[in-house]
């Protein structure tokens, strides 16, 4: 227990009770953007809601979950955790049908919308969105508009930037399927008050409550392991970013938001380039700088060491600015030109067999050398070393893909910590592993490769 309260709590609620109480949601600045389709979820989102509508049923229909933090000390702000996008189309739903009414002169349905879009005594949004959003859903879309109207200057609205078109496409197919229903007939208004309290109503969602923002996470982490839900790079990405969101109470709200913002560029960053490396992804390359600077981790274990190892705001800056130079460093050894290796063909070439053999285990000690070693000429020779052993020992013998990220772990290790270390004892350590073929094996196994 915690302050009294259950630590994690777990209620089936109707839309209209998740919001008619006097509460309201935020998405921490960090997380992602509002992301649904308007081709493939919000059309399905209105479907659903039109055929449960004309089945006539009036049962629950089951609408998906949502986890929220909500502390002892603020029992009216709920932190959205999961289901980010579920409700924020719940809202634009509502607010198309707000100004649908407003444009028929109900202001008794007005006011009553209303009441779900604002807390009725504190008088705040129901729900604030991430950095990127806030404003445009606050200013653009929440705003009351008549619906003809309000559709025509999100349609032409020049400034729209990209980060928003997501939002600014879901009310506008709202909008449009609303008016389109059953738009020649008498009874159109009725019936779609009838659709707005039937969703209101019967569309039901499983809510999460947790007491604990670091706690919510763990749960994350544990459907991660489950193999559910998050990728490692995500919880990654949120525990960096509510570090900083944490760390910076003693700010203003804008200067705030400008660092979570400098944050995300430099992650989007990171993302672009890792981009144009694929099969490399955000998690592979997380890992890959953990075994170069830090340590070899299990694959499920990316988080829960970050998490441990950059704890506080200023190891997460630092952290964020080293990741962006060593992707950056990672772009040359994966994608190598010359004017990255001064103009050097063989060490470029030699880097393009890697990437085509080498699944990316050599990386790592490439990553830590290069940041070790200021000669061209020491780094040719890491790069080289690292080729042929991988083809000697992987390619051709097929030792064990572990035990060779164990040598790759003692390599970096080395390179870490001894201050005398050259190239020469890194081939040393290599040619001393257990497992290193002979070349005897070499040469049968050599004979028999298909390649």
């Amino acid at each position: 227990m915690h302050g009294g309260r259950d630590e994690i709590s777990v209620h089936v609620r109707a839309m209209e009770d998740i919001l008619k109480r006097d509460s309201y949601y935020e998405i921490p600045l960090y997380q992602r953007n509002y992301d649904w389709d308007f081709d493939d979820h919000v059309i399905e989102f209105w479907n659903d809601l039109k055929k449960e509508y004309e089945s006539n049923l009036r049962e629950k229909y089951f609408f998906g979950t949502l986890m929220l933090v909500n502390t002892y000390e603020e029992k009216d702000r709920f932190i959205i955790i999961d289901g980010q996008q579920r409700l924020t189309t719940s809202l634009m739903l509502i607010v198309a049908f707000r100004d649908y009414f407003l444009e028929q002169g109900d202001t008794i349905k007005v006011d009553s919308l209303n009441k779900t879009l604002i807390t009725e005594y504190t008088k705040l949004p129901r729900l604030t969105l991430n950095v990127y959003n806030k404003d445009y859903f606050l200013k653009k879309i929440l705003e009351p508009k008549k619906i003809n109207e309000n559709l025509l200057s999100l349609k032409d609205d020049p400034s729209i930037k990209t980060k928003n078109k997501k939002l600014q496409k879901a009310y506008v197919v709202l909008a449009e399927k609303i008016l389109d229903y059953k738009k020649n007939e008498t009874n159109q208004k009725e019936e779609l008050s009838k659709m707005k309290e039937h969703f209101l109503r019967y569309f039901t969602i499983v809510e999460n409550i947790i007491d604990d923002l670091q706690r919510a996470y763990r749960i994350f982490e544990n459907i991660n392991n489950k193999g559910l839900h998050l990728a490692q790079s995500d919880l990654v990405k949120n525990h960096l970013f509510e570090t900083i969101d944490a760390g910076s109470k003693a700010l203003s709200a804008q200067e705030k938001e400008d660092l979570i913002i400098e944050a995300d560029d430099i992650w989007q960053n990171i993302i672009r380039i890792l981009e144009m490396i694929k099969p490399i992804d955000e998690s592979t390359f997380l890992r890959m700088y953990l075994t170069a600077f830090v340590k070899l981790v299990p694959k499920d274990d990316v988080f829960k060491t970050i998490k441990a190892e950059y704890d506080t705001k200023e190891q997460v800056d630092n952290f964020l600015r080293r990741l962006e130079i060593r992707v950056s460093n990672l772009h040359k050894l994966v994608k190598p030109n010359l004017d990255d290796w001064n103009k050097d063909q063989e060490i470029v070439d030699y880097l393009q067999s890697l990437r085509k053999l080498g699944q990316g285990a050599m990386y790592p000690i490439l990553l830590s050398g290069m940041e070790k070693f200021t000669e061209h000429n020491d780094i040719k020779k890491l790069v080289i070393n690292s080729t042929k052993l991988f083809f000697r020992a992987k390619t051709v013998c097929s030792r064990n893909f572990s035990d060779l990220e164990k040598l790759v772990d003692e390599i970096c290790k080395s390179i870490r910590g001894d201050k005398e270390i050259t190239v020469q004892k890194i081939q040393r350590i290599m040619y001393d592993w257990k497992q290193y073929p002979v070349d005897d094996e070499f040469k049968v196994k050599f004979k028999s490769l298909e390649l």
